[in-house]
């Protein structure tokens, strides 16, 4: 994370804006709880805030939509492939 941060996500910040950054993540394993000394940007243009535990996805609540739709549409072409297959089993 603390590589893409700075070789990634500053470089493109720093060529495109002049103005302040707020960068907004999650509590994910990965973003390493202790920013000041992971995520600094020396140009202090990009300010980084964490949300806070367990609140993802009331702050994210398209993130539960998608994924209930994946499931859904997984589960329907799933059934159909099973159903498809014991078809042509049973008529072999």
């Amino acid at each position: 994370m603390k590589q893409w941060f700075t070789e990634v996500f500053l470089q493109h910040v720093h060529t495109i804006v002049n103005q302040p950054v707020l960068l907004i993540l999650d509590n994910c394993g990965c973003h390493v709880s202790k920013l000041d000394e992971i995520y600094y940007d020396s140009r202090k243009l990009v300010q980084v805030v964490t949300l806070p535990p367990n609140t993802t996805s009331k702050l994210q609540p398209m993130d539960s939509g998608i994924i209930a739709i994946l499931k859904r549409n997984y589960k329907f072409r799933m059934m159909s492939q099973l159903l498809h297959c014991l078809d042509n089993w049973s008529t072999a």
